[in-house]
């Protein structure tokens, strides 16, 4: 049966915007549309280009390849536009559109759900390193692909963005906000990048075994542990450059160690 796709696509579209927290002006100026532009696109009952409707999505956060999802349910509405203008009554032999228009609708609906790979990064943080995978992630969103292009676009040092984006330096909240906001983030994806941020700055703080000064590293890092003097040492035990240095694994390590010893002793 036919079924009013404009209409649905419109309303999707609005959905949309304001899962990403847009005001109609905020989006038509990132967008680069007009208020009514906008206001029309959600409304209909016209089904706007798809140079309008990609804009408002590219405008919103969505990536590439969410965006190949999106052009599939527009052009599902747009054909089903044409097939309406003879009114809701299937015309005889057409029955078949309505079928297939279903069909690709479903598809494209799932394929323009597609994770924000941005957020996908930042809510799985690791280590320091992600920060700056995620803002390269933004950046080439924006056609963006070198630090250079970066600073200029944000209005940065060259030097002192390189040193975010290899994690050998953190920004503070205030200066990752107006990064990422230059490079386009949506309101989302600006309060990920903050809440990644204060994540890394909650250190590990576990003793090293002879000093006790504490790891400087995060608290969801992976690997070696690090004082602030430099000295790595390891959770799981003695590693050649240990040996060589004459270090031991630290406390936990051999509680571990003996009660699996011990396990293995009762077991036999």
């Amino acid at each position: 049966m036919p079924y009013d796709y404009p209409a649905e696509f419109a309303g999707v579209l609005a959905t949309f915007r304001d899962r990403m927290r847009f005001s109609v002006r905020e989006l038509g100026q990132r967008a680069g549309c007009s208020h009514s532009q906008i206001v029309r696109a959600e409304n209909g009952p016209k089904v706007p280009t798809w140079n309008v409707a990609s804009s408002i999505l590219g405008a919103c956060g969505c990536g590439k390849g969410a965006l190949v999802g999106w052009r599939a349910v527009w052009q599902v509405a747009k054909d089903a536009e044409r097939e309406l203008l003879h009114g809701y009554e299937p015309i005889p032999g057409r029955e078949w559109f309505w079928v297939a228009a279903r069909r690709e609708w479903d598809l494209g609906l799932k394929m323009a759900s597609k994770p924000n790979p941005i957020l996908t990064r930042l809510r799985d943080l690791r280590d320091s390193n992600v920060l700056g995978i995620a803002i390269r992630t933004l950046a080439d969103r924006s056609d963006l692909h070198s630090v250079r292009d970066i600073s200029e676009a944000a209005g940065m040092p060259k030097s002192t963005v390189h040193r975010w984006l290899n994690a050998s330096r953190a920004p503070t909240a205030s200066q990752l906000l107006s990064l990422v906001a230059a490079l386009g983030a949506t309101p989302e994806e600006c309060d990920a990048f903050l809440d990644a941020l204060r994540q890394l700055e909650t250190p590990c703080a576990e003793p090293h075994p002879d000093s006790k000064l504490p790891c400087v590293r995060d608290h969801r890092h992976r690997g070696w542990h690090l004082t602030g003097g430099g000295t790595r040492w390891l959770d799981e035990g003695l590693s050649l450059e240990m040996v060589m240095n004459d270090y031991r694994p630290n406390a936990r390590y051999l509680k571990i160690n003996n009660a699996k010893a011990a396990h293995r002793s009762a077991s036999s």
